[in-house]
């Protein structure tokens, strides 16, 4: 009986082995450079290109707004010659900083925006493309090489694993 259970045992295990390694052989994961596939597309370019200006506009507009904030300043530090006049002055520069500060942060908030209406359908577009290669190419799994501060994910790949390729070529660049 014992021989019968020890057989029976050591054909389960063999069983399971043989299983376990037939799964592992099957599941293929890779991985894909998505910000490199992004910039090799023009959509991509022309975002680029498109918040540039519009940072640049920004700029110039935010350092016009400094420019007339630091005159006033100085302006109001000429005639408030009184304890009166420069409490008054006073809180004319702190409500010309805030709206200063106001300013700054709505045209952070605009240039996100535009960002991110310009850059989700590319990312988008991507996103449907790495889903297509790996239904094509039965991967179970496909990660981003890098993260957002440029740090790997990836410690290590066999090859043939980067995907980025198929990828590329499914978006016809």
């Amino acid at each position: 009986m014992r021989k019968i259970i020890l057989s029976l045992s050591l054909l389960f295990a063999f069983v399971v082995f043989q299983n376990t390694q037939a799964t592992a052989q099957t599941l293929k994961i890779g991985y894909v450079q998505v910000d490199s596939v992004a910039s090799m597309m023009s959509e991509y370019k022309a975002a680029s290109s498109e918040l540039e200006g519009l940072q640049r506009v920004i700029q110039k507009n935010l350092e016009g707004e400094a420019q007339k904030v630091q005159a006033r300043r100085a302006e109001l530090e000429k005639t408030a010659t009184t304890q009166q006049l420069q409490a008054q002055a006073q809180q004319e520069l702190q409500a010309l900083y805030a709206q200063f500060e106001e300013k700054q942060k709505q045209a952070e908030e605009r240039f996100n925006k535009k960002q991110n209406d310009l850059l989700f359908p590319i990312y988008a577009k991507i996103r449907e493309a790495i889903k297509e290669v790996g239904k094509e190419n039965n991967y179970v799994l496909i990660l981003n090489e890098l993260d957002g501060t440029n740090s790997s994910y990836i410690l290590y790949s066999a090859e043939g694993t980067d995907v980025t390729g198929l990828v590329v070529k499914k978006l016809g660049l």
